[in-house]
C-alpha cells in the first residue's frame, strides 16, 4: 500500500484547524461569545461528522517519519 506524508492528510489538516480554533476560543473572550451552547453542540457535531466523512474517503496510509542517521549529518 502506498503511503503519504502527514502533511498531505486532509484528516490531520481538519483536526489541526479544529484544535487551533479550540485554543483560540478558549483564550479569547470575543471568540467565546460568538457561540451559544447550542452552537457549540452543533460545532462538535460538525467535527464528528467531518472526521467520520474524512475517514470514509481515506484510502492511503500515513507514512512513518524516517529517522535521520546521525552519522549521515555531515
Amino acid at each position: 500500500m502506498d503511503a503519504k506524508s502527514w502533511t498531505q492528510s486532509k484528516t490531520i489538516a481538519f483536526n489541526l484547524v479544529i484544535a487551533l480554533l479550540t485554543v483560540l476560543t478558549s483564550e479569547s473572550e470575543t471568540l467565546r461569545g460568538l457561540l451559544s451552547d447550542r452552537g457549540y453542540v452543533l460545532l462538535m457535531l460538525f467535527v464528528a461528522v467531518g472526521n467520520t466523512y474524512l475517514r470514509t474517503v481515506t484510502h492511503t496510509a500515513i507514512a512513518k517519519p524516517r529517522r535521520r542517521n546521525r552519522a549521515n549529518k555531515e
